[in-house]
């Protein structure tokens, strides 16, 4: 099981604290309050969980003295008053049982006792849950036939799922029950058992985790291949597309080039006509000189360059 830190919490607690009251509010203050004490406990800092866990009665009590302070808004609570009666007297007896494991804890049996005795007196103090949860605080006072009464009703509930870790903390108790009472052959035994089933446990959260990392590395192979099948595909799109693009490029070309040969084709077809119906040379020299008049304004430098042009578009055909 994952812990929250106590930062988190901390958080937690400091948001829920700030506002105006209300029913929601604290419910979610005081399971805030809880989530800590389960860091505290794992953390073996039993005067925080004794600070948090008066608190938390503090607040049931303020609550209870002045309920018009807080607005009846909630939809996390009953509107019935005895529904509410009932959800404080929850509140106020878990947080006996946590009072009493922790003065319990620190050796300060007297307190543990008087706390104990509280939630025994309680409505949760009478239920399956509620005996499990004051467990710890008579496993510390040494109160052995209540562990092991609760731990037979804990075995009738398990059943035949022996291998659990339940069963494992029932088997521990047992062990501790028999070893207080001088039994240490049978504490033994218990122990024995509960050593086994420990080691199976182990094992299964071992190969437990080896197939979680084996789906992990299963899934991030499918997920490089995916991004590798990707990026082929998109290497061959742009390929593709590139030799679109040059396919389209070359027809154009082809289109261009065909155009440009038609048309120099039909110059050429129209400068063979003209040419054709021009005078050559002879005709030339005769038309100067019938009209020498008009070869006159010519210089003679135009004239020589007429010469030329004329004598190669007739001698090359152009």
């Amino acid at each position: 099981h994952s812990f929250p830190t106590r930062r988190s919490v901390d958080l937690e607690i400091e948001a829920l604290a700030s506002g105006a009251p209300s029913i929601d509010r604290m419910d979610a203050w005081i399971v805030a309050n809880w989530r800590k004490i389960s860091v505290l406990q794992r953390d073996e800092d039993y005067k925080g969980v004794i600070a948090l866990a008066q608190a938390v009665i503090a607040k049931i009590e303020d609550y209870e003295r002045h309920p018009s302070d807080y607005a009846e808004d909630s939809y996390r609570l009953p509107y019935d008053p005895v529904d509410r009666a009932h959800y404080c007297s929850f509140c106020r007896a878990r947080s006996y049982a946590h009072l009493a494991q922790s003065y319990a804890a620190l050796g300060q049996r007297r307190e543990a006792r008087a706390y104990t005795l509280l939630f025994e007196s309680s409505d949760f103090g009478h239920s399956y849950s509620g005996r499990k949860a004051i467990l710890p605080a008579w496993i510390a006072l040494g109160d052995w036939d209540k562990v092991l009464a609760v731990n037979d009703e804990i075995e009738k509930h398990i059943g035949a799922d022996t291998l659990s870790a339940e069963y494992a903390a029932v088997l521990h108790n047992r062990s501790e029950a028999a070893s207080a009472r001088g039994r240490y052959r049978e504490a033994y035994a218990w122990l024995s058992r509960y050593a086994s089933i420990q080691d199976q446990l182990a094992k299964q959260l071992q190969e437990s985790h080896a197939q979680e990392y084996a789906a992990w590395f299963h899934q991030k192979e499918q997920e490089l291949a995916l991004t590798e099948a990707r990026a082929e595909y998109e290497i061959m799109s742009n390929h593709l597309g590139g030799l679109l693009l040059l396919f389209v490029l070359a027809i154009l070309a082809l289109v261009f080039f065909a155009r440009e040969r038609r048309l120099m084709v039909e110059k050429n077809r129209a400068l063979v006509r003209m040419i054709n119906e021009q005078p050559c040379k002879a005709d030339t020299e005769r038309l100067a000189e019938v009209a020498p008049a008009a070869h006159t304004e010519l210089s003679p430098e135009s004239m020589e360059l007429f010469h030329t042009i004329d004598r190669t578009i007739c001698e090359e055909r152009l």
